[in-house]
């Protein structure tokens, strides 16, 4: 007599292959790792067999690649922050960094302080420095849409460039400015791990204010991302969590 197929849920799975359930629907979208839907919900299940057969495809530790980092300071934000942006652009790999509260120059100070040749990077385009004003509130006015489109031409020029790895950062004081739009920030955020899903290449951290943001936005900060920076430690998000 034949065994009946032992299917696992996307929890089991992950667990399975010692990585985030956001990997699993990641590769799941993405056509890697077949799945089944059943129920009236239609939730995802996991043939231990197909998972046993690409194993060594999904057998190395995958971490989400969409942050919200929570700062309650300059320096506490800095300090994590640029030896991040030092470790990327000094192994060859790319920056685009949108900045809001930090000043331009304290930012590229702090880079040269840590022997980032600031002027030549900025040349070879491996660091690229926007205003929020030129991204998230171009025209006066928040797009969700205009700033997906931002991203995708972003990510693609960096892959056309050889760039292997992206990191990607956002600081989201731009909130507080209450201009048009803005209230669809969480939405975005949401929204913005259809991006991340598609391009692995690049790390996204959003980085929020804890003594400027409300305590809403931080709830939902944490709820659209599935991992968060809080000092040096790092958890589990919310995001995808369920199904």
């Amino acid at each position: 007599m034949a065994d009946t197929p032992k299917f696992l849920t996307t929890a089991e799975a992950a667990k399975f292959l010692k990585v985030s359930e956001a990997s699993i629907r990641r590769w799941s979208n993405q056509g890697k790792l077949k799945c089944y839907r059943i129920g009236g919900r239609a939730e995802r299940r996991f043939l231990e067999s197909d998972i046993l057969i690409g194993i060594e495809k999904f057998g190395e530790k995958e971490e989400p690649n969409h942050i919200s980092f929570f700062f309650r300071s300059e320096k506490d934000q800095l300090d994590t922050v640029i030896p991040i942006l030092v470790d990327y652009l000094k192994n060859g790999h790319r920056v685009l960094y949108i900045r809001d509260s930090t000043e331009e120059g304290k930012l590229y100070l702090s880079l040269e302080e840590q022997g980032i040749n600031v002027k030549k990077s900025l040349e070879k385009g491996s660091l690229k420095l926007f205003d929020s004003s030129e991204v998230y509130l171009k025209d006066g006015h928040f797009d969700m849409d205009r700033v997906f489109t931002f991203w995708e031409d972003a990510l693609q020029e960096s892959l056309r460039m050889g760039y292997s790895k992206i990191f990607c950062s956002g600081e989201m004081t731009w909130y507080l400015t209450q201009l048009p739009g803005v209230e669809k920030m969480m939405e975005y955020e949401d929204k913005l791990n259809l991006i991340t899903d598609k391009y692995p290449q690049a790390t996204v951290v959003c980085q929020y204010d804890l003594n400027r943001l409300s305590g809403s936005i931080i709830i939902e900060a944490v709820l659209s991302h599935p991992l968060v920076l809080l000092g040096n430690r790092s958890y589990q998000g919310f995001y995808g969590s369920a199904g």
